[in-house]
């Protein structure tokens, strides 16, 4: 079994205490085994910091997206982790398409052969 790794996660920035928030981020993933990482993306916001989501809009699908109450980078790594270690399947390309179910992967709709 590939047991997928949380290598790197990137936050596009990093919000001040206590304010709402609503983050890109992109996650490095990958196994032990293996130097290279695949990257799949996140929305880490507090419910506040979605209204920018709602405005105008009636439904809004989101795929990604981890909802917390205060930004924390050690616990939403940590939750992330938790998250991959549902994932591992036999091939990395079944592990890869099982985290696409949380998290859109950079090769998301891509035909394999």
């Amino acid at each position: 079994m590939i047991r997928p790794i949380l290598k790197e996660a990137h936050f596009y920035e990093t919000p001040e205490e206590n304010k709402d928030f609503c983050v890109s981020v992109v996650l490095d993933v990958g196994s032990e085994e293996v130097h290279g990482t695949d990257q799949f993306y996140a929305t880490v916001a507090n419910a506040n910091g979605l209204r920018d989501f709602f405005i105008g809009e009636i439904v809004v699908p989101i795929r990604g997206l981890l909802l917390i109450k205060s930004f924390d980078i050690s616990l939403i790594k940590s939750e992330i982790q938790k998250i991959l270690d549902k994932c591992s399947k036999d091939t990395w390309e079944e592990t890869a398409k099982s985290i696409n179910r949380y998290f859109p992967w950079e090769f998301d709709e891509m035909k394999w052969k």
